[in-house]
């Protein structure tokens, strides 16, 4: 259900839906293995549903943004509740992005089929943060999955308070 602007994006993720580093090199295998750091733990998603519609969003349009950043999505039927996982590439994806740079932040978003608004919601606060180049570059510099937590937490009582 949409909670509009209480919901913060650190709300969302788990230190065990965080992979720094992401050991595989092209995008669709690094699409499934954020997706299987998500299905760790929601085992209830059906892995070949997801896969499917993130990859079928990706070939509608790229989800690398720029700037070093990809946010593969998909609305899945049945979800209740939005999923984020999140990891690192340090030696950067080819993601076909915007900006023909390769990728290095990577953000899987799951989110409930029915819930439209919390989604535009999310991305457009991912967003806004991600157009912080201080955020970047502290997001990039993490090593652990409470760092990538911390950095979220602070950035987001700064911006969105």
């Amino acid at each position: 259900m949409f909670k509009g602007k209480n919901m913060r994006i650190a709300d969302f993720l788990y230190k065990e839906c965080i992979k720094i580093p992401l050991s595989k090199i092209k995008k669709n295998e690094l699409i499934e293995e954020l997706l299987g750091v998500i299905l760790e733990t929601c085992p209830d998603i059906d892995r070949k549903v997801a896969y499917k519609s993130l990859i079928e969003r990706e070939e509608i349009e790229t989800t690398g943004i720029g700037s070093g950043v990809a946010l593969p999505h998909a609305r899945i039927k049945g979800l209740k509740r939005s999923r984020f996982a999140f990891g690192i590439a340090p030696k950067g994806i080819d993601f076909k992005s915007v900006d023909g740079k390769p990728v290095n932040s990577i953000f899987l978003i799951l989110f409930p089929e029915k819930e439209a608004n919390t989604q535009l919601y999310l991305l457009a606060r991912l967003s806004r943060l991600l157009n912080n180049r201080n955020f970047l570059k502290k997001l990039s510099a993490c090593k652990t999955g409470q760092q990538v937590i911390d950095v979220f937490t602070q950035y987001e009582k700064n911006d969105f308070s």
